[in-house]
């Protein structure tokens, strides 16, 4: 597969091989991702708000209530964290990232929407929360395929933190045992993790096209070509596995 690393002609004084930061960007989010993820997903087995002066985990709640309603409201989220820790712990540079972290966040997201009209009977607040919650992942999610980093992992973090959001909100609302508030601190931890990751690939974007900038233009030529041989890479891989998946 075509290397990351970008190799200038001889004689130009960088040295054997320079790295462009920004113009490779790297695929890989930091692993300490799924112990966020882990938690989040765990969560939903200990006990977090009352209930009839009881309390109650997610899971006992929807035993006793048995709604469609409610299971579309909670399983959706805990089950995406969970699909994503386990996606997390393998090894996040073998790509395409698993096709179950992507149809697991698309899934959670596409319930965003019916959510916000089930809550608009009852709450328009909460209905307009989901709602935007829905814009604002859709927006994510078009993002990256515009910009063909829709298998990226941090993509699906990015989406995962915004779908996630008005359950969180709701949550603190409702939060009285330890449970919920290892939710919440969970939260908290891979929301900052996805700010930091965002801004870090800024920072290198900038970097790297003021690298580029002042190289010759027969260097930069070459470092465009290195970059859409590495993006064919990364599509032909993907095609390969779900080619393989299919069958």
């Amino acid at each position: 597969m075509t290397s990351r690393a970008f190799r200038q002609p001889c004689g130009y004084p960088l040295g054997k091989t320079t790295t462009l930061p920004g113009v490779f960007p790297s695929m890989t989010p930091r692993r300490r991702t799924s112990l966020p993820l882990g938690v989040l997903a765990l969560t939903f087995f200990l006990p977090m708000a009352d209930s009839c002066g009881d309390a109650v985990s997610p899971l006992r709640f929807l035993a006793d209530e048995r709604s469609f309603f409610k299971d579309l409201w909670l399983v959706p989220t805990f089950l995406t964290a969970a699909v994503l820790a386990v996606a997390s712990c393998r090894s996040w540079r073998a790509k395409p990232v698993p096709a179950a972290a992507r149809w697991a966040t698309v899934s959670l997201v596409a319930t965003l929407p019916v959510l916000a009209v089930l809550f608009a009977a009852d709450s328009w607040p909460t209905a307009a929360l989901y709602g935007g919650a829905t814009v604002a992942a859709w927006l994510l999610l078009r993002r990256a395929r515009r910009g063909g980093d829709a298998g990226r992992p941090t993509a699906l973090l990015e989406v995962y933190v915004v779908a996630a959001l008005p359950l969180v909100i709701q949550i603190f609302g409702l939060a009285k045992y330890f449970g919920a508030y290892l939710f919440l601190g969970a939260y908290a931890m891979l929301a900052s993790e996805c700010v930091a990751a965002a801004f870090a690939r800024r920072v290198e974007a900038a970097r790297g096209a003021r690298i580029a900038a002042a190289l010759p233009a027969p260097v930069r030529a070459q470092v465009y070509v290195e970059e859409e041989l590495a993006r064919f890479d990364e599509a032909l891989d993907e095609y390969v596995s779900l080619r393989a998946a299919a069958r």
